[in-house]
Order: structure tokens, then C-alpha cells, then sequence
């Protein structure tokens, strides 16, 4: 969210059409803002361990825990992998076990899937800070995987009831070093409900051709079916390799309009992995209205000097799309947005702008605030 914060404060001093007045102050972020996968951790010794933390909001039993592995060493056989819960410390690292699991879905596991343990049994206590711990017992033999974990905002994705935002490593089974802000691992509980979705790792779509093969890129979402949407703009994390030369802009579809940004975004302004805001008039989308916005670069640039828009793989798992917000989805056309493929397999680090004093606001018919128009 800094990075999302610092992008919209320069649009607002480097843009002199811009203000507070005309870009809309109330604007809500609805979306992902994702901001990279950090280093992974190898669970190569028996006293190396990773932790998530979460925080249920209600008193819940534990069912499963999943996380995401990127790469396994070794044989991975019954018992290699132990899953626990641990208690909190008063200083707020992880304490002790309280619950543990070896039963594991997928035995071996490989590179860049989710893990999956069952059997628990533990009611939680609402409100009371809680740890996933993983650890691999047989990593003397060689026998271990990578735990991956991400990092960002997730104000708006819709979490279920306490996604943890911390991260915690120790190497010599006691010592905790706790990282704010990362996360990667999803509890689920008896009643269906889960902690929050999982990023299996991140790619990039590239903005790069000319002519019928010039790609846009972005997302498709549907709107909810109770509500109308007031859309003010659109949010994306870009990355770029070499040095592109085009503008960027945002396109809004919906049905068969297209509505253009009022902004654009230029190569020189684009650093290594930045969130950017791109602004349309005020439009209004019914309830249950599918629709898209993609990115266009100006220039047909080339292999070497390219945009990049970022995306993150999710499970193929109806509970983790399901926390999607309007499900968010990859979206690409490769023929000059003649036709576009939609991929809900990926989520993209961007969202929607809403007009709105609060995420729910609910407004009567024709009134002029709220996000969400009733």
C-alpha cells in the first residue's frame, strides 16, 4: 500500500491537471495490491522452521492448514512434514504447540504447489494471535522443501476471518526473527470458511507489438449482482524490463463501450515495480455487468524494452477465488483487442477505483455517494 500511496502522490505533484478536486479523494482501491514474492526459506535442518501468523475472529476449529512450496529436495515420504499451530508468546512470536498434523494431501509434493495438511481438530479463541508453523523433521537426510510467502495490501481482496500478516523464521528452533506484512499460509476451518487466499508465485504479461498483434493486457471482473459500481479509475502494478518508450493508458470495456483513462503514464515515469493510478470519468456499471480494463502501450517497443504488468497464480480452489473481489481475473488479447482470453487462474495485483466514503457504503438510488449504489 506505501507503493500504491507514493504512485498516487506523484500523479498528484507531477501531473498539473490533477488534484485532490478532480481525481476524486474518496476513491477505494477494490483489488489486490500485491507487491512481490520475497526470498523463499529452506527447511534444511531440522531446527529451521517457518511461521505465519493469523488471528480468528471467532472461536473456530481448525481443519486444515495450506501453504505453498517452491521446490522440494530429496524424498519427501509420510512424516516429512509436520504442521503445527502454536500459541503466541507475550512478545507476540510463536510459543509452543498446541496442535500438529503429518497428515498431508499430496505426498511427495513438487515444485510450486500448494501443500495441504489435515486432521486438526483445535477450536481457536477468537481474538488470540496464533502461528502455522511448518518444519521438516527428516531435512538431516536431505529430505525438505521451500517454503514460498508473499508480500503486500490486502485491504480490499476480502479476507476471510484472520489472515495473519506476519512472517516468522527461526534456525535454531527457538530463536524467532519476526518480518511484518508477508504471508503464505491459509487456514481452513470446519465451517467452510478459510484465512485468506494463496499466491502460488508471480509472472508478468508483456506490452510489446504493433499493429493486429498488439497486446492489452489488465483484468475482467464482474460486478456484484445487489449493486451498481461508480468506477472512477484503476490501479496496476508495472514493472518494466530494458527501457520502453511508449505511454501507457487504461481502457474501460463494459458491454460495448469503451471509455479511455484521462491519464497516461509515461515510460520515464515507470520504476522497477510501482503501483499506478489510472483515472476515467466518473461511469456507472449495473449489477452483474461484466467488464474489463486493459492496458495499451502507445509504442510497438520490442523483445528487449517492454512493460510488464504483474499478475499472481492462485489454487484452482473455489474458496480462494471465491475471496477475489468481483473475480479479479487475468485478462489478455494478443490481436489488438479484436478478442480477449481470460485466465481465472491468476489474479492481478490491480483493482478498481470506486467512488465511495468507505469500502461498504450502501446508497439509495440516484444518490451521489458510496461506493456501491443500491
Amino acid at each position: 500500500m506505501k507503493k500504491l500511496l507514493i504512485a498516487l502522490l506523484l500523479l498528484l505533484f507531477t501531473a498539473p491537471c490533477f488534484s485532490a478536486e478532480n481525481i476524486g479523494v474518496n476513491a477505494i482501491p477494490i483489488g489486490l495490491t500485491l507487491q512481490g514474492f520475497p526470498p523463499t526459506t529452506a527447511l534444511n535442518s531440522t531446527t529451521t522452521f517457518s511461521a505465519f501468523s493469523f488471528i480468528p475472529t471467532e472461536n473456530k476449529t481448525i481443519n486444515s492448514i495450506r501453504f505453498v512450496v517452491s521446490a522440494v529436495a530429496g524424498t519427501i515420504g509420510a512424516g516429512d512434514i509436520e504442521v503445527h499451530v502454536y500459541s503466541s508468546a507475550t512478545d507476540g512470536k510463536p510459543n509452543t504447540s498446541v496442535s500438529s498434523s503429518t497428515t498431508i494431501t499430496t505426498t511427495p509434493p513438487a515444485a510450486n504447489t500448494v501443500v495441504e495438511a489435515t486432521g486438526f481438530t483445535y477450536v481457536t479463541t477468537a481474538g488470540s494471535q496464533y502461528w502455522v508453523v511448518i518444519k521438516c523433521p527428516d531435512a538431516g537426510a536431505g529430505n525438505y522443501v521451500t517454503v514460498r510467502r508473499f508480500y503486500g495490501s490486502y485491504p480490499s481482496i476480502g479476507n476471510g476471518p484472520g489472515f495473519g500478516v506476519n512472517y516468522a523464521t527461526t534456525t535454531d528452533g527457538s530463536a524467532w526473527t519476526v518480518t511484518a506484512s508477508q504471508h503464505g499460509a491459509s487456514v481452513g476451518y470446519s465451517d467452510g470458511t478459510i484465512t485468506g487466499p494463496l499466491l502460488i508465485n508471480e509472472g508478468a504479461g508483456s506490452l510489446y507489438g504493433s499493429g493486429g498483434a498488439k497486446p492489452h493486457i489488465g483484468f475482467a471482473a464482474t460486478t456484484p449482482a445487489n449493486a451498481k459500481v461508480k468506477i472512477r479509475g484503476a490501479y496496476f502494478y508495472i514493472n518494466k524490463t530494458g527501457t520502453p518508450t511508449g505511454n501507457l493508458t487504461a481502457t474501460l470495456r463494459v458491454g460495448g463501450s469503451t471509455y479511455t483513462s484521462i491519464n497516461s503514464i509515461p515510460a520515464s515515469m515507470v520504476g522497477l515495480g510501482v503501483t499506478y493510478m489510472f483515472y476515467f470519468s466518473e461511469t456507472v456499471v449495473a449489477p452483474s455487468t461484466a467488464l474489463r480494463v486493459t492496458l495499451d502501450n502507445s509504442a510497438a517497443d520490442d523483445a528487449s524494452n517492454y512493460f510488464r504488468v504483474m499478475y499472481a497464480s492462485i489454487p484452482n480452489v473455489a474458496a480462494d477465488k471465491a475471496l477475489v473481489p468481483m473475480g479479479i481475473k487475468y485478462t489478455i488479447s494478443s490481436d489488438n483487442a479484436a478478442t480477449f482470453t481470460d485466465d481465472d487462474a491468476k489474479t492481478l495485483s490491480a483493482g478498481l477505483l470506486l467512488l465511495g466514503t468507505s469500502m461498504f457504503d450502501t446508497q439509495s438510488a440516484g444518490s451521489s455517494g458510496g461506493a456501491y449504489v443500491h
